[in-house]
């Protein structure tokens, strides 16, 4: 459920009224006010690192090898969700 929800909120800026139901479902209304709170939270601090190219300390293992075309970080799109894209 997080996972779904999360990647439509940050893909769409909603959420589709039946995930948000089985969200408010498991974890009530507050539960999820507070997951998209974290969810904004964490899209917030993300975009101001890369807004900023912050780099990661010099110490610090690389999280990642993130493949890079052009000078940018070339990821691929997220994997489909079960059951997505299927008629």
């Amino acid at each position: 459920i997080v996972y779904a929800y999360a990647r439509q909120l940050q893909e769409t800026g909603q959420v589709e009224p039946a995930l948000y139901a089985e969200a408010v479902q498991r974890w009530a209304a507050v539960g999820v006010v507070e997951l998209t709170a974290v969810i904004g939270y964490y899209t917030m601090v993300s975009m101001t690192l890369n807004a900023h190219e912050i780099p990661m300390p010099d110490d610090a293992p690389a999280p990642l090898d993130v493949p890079q075309q052009d000078g940018w970080p070339a990821l691929s799109r997220l994997a489909p969700l079960a059951g997505e894209g299927k008629a």
